[in-house]
């Protein structure tokens, strides 16, 4: 399914998928970008983007389990054979794919598994688009209870920001720098209602009065 060659990945990506009519619903941009496009192309001809998606999270929900395991596989100073020999343990715990598995193989093959993180971001998008979903990140100062989110979610699901086809996956992420209030990203639109966005313009407006 995938070459261990030289050559940049999009140019064999290209070649290999020209004439199966893959779609890539957004277009990504930096070398992860090229590596999460490449892995869903392959994954869309062989129908398994959902099967793509499952495994990238349980991996993703592994590394932030065990460090350890996400220090080892990102690892530049492994040789190759020790490299593929812990990418057969972890896609076998996983239980994943051989395209999942070909493409672990050719980032270790390329010395490019520390943008692990970030391919695995940059493929939730081509997921979260491919399949109509639209994102939303409530960040707050404390954890938010479940009637708070289901109102939250409810409010946003009749907004603009969500089309008559498309499911809201919302999420809540804590950051007490924010020290009250909350930050709303969903899509490319941001709306801070923090009180350290108050406070900042607060001290703006005293900076410009002195």
């Amino acid at each position: 399914m995938f070459r261990r060659i030289s050559v940049p990945l999009r140019s064999v990506a290209r070649r290999t998928y020209a004439t199966q009519n893959v779609k890539v619903p957004v277009q990504l941009y930096g070398l992860d970008g090229t590596y999460a496009t490449a892995l869903f192309e392959a994954s869309a001809k062989a129908s398994s983007i959902a099967n793509t998606e499952k495994s990238l999270k349980e991996l993703s929900d592994l590394i932030a389990r065990d460090p350890k395991t996400g220090g080892i596989l990102t690892d530049p100073s492994l040789t190759k054979s020790d490299q593929e020999s812990v990418i057969k343990i972890v896609t076998e715990q996983l239980k994943a794919d051989n395209v999942f598995k070909g493409f672990l193989d050719v980032m270790a093959s390329n010395n490019r598994m520390g943008l692990l993180p970030e391919v695995i971001r940059q493929f939730q998008v081509l997921a979260d688009a491919y399949n109509g979903r639209v994102e939303a990140v409530v960040t707050s100062a404390t954890k938010l209870d479940s009637s708070i989110m289901k109102r939250i979610t409810a409010a946003l699901e009749k907004s603009e920001f969500v089309g008559a086809n498309q499911t809201l996956k919302v999420s809540n992420v804590v950051n007490p720098a924010i020290k009250g209030g909350l930050v709303v990203d969903i899509g490319d639109r941001t709306a801070d209602l923090s009180v350290a966005r108050e406070l900042t313009k607060f001290n703006e407006l005293l900076s410009t009065a002195i």
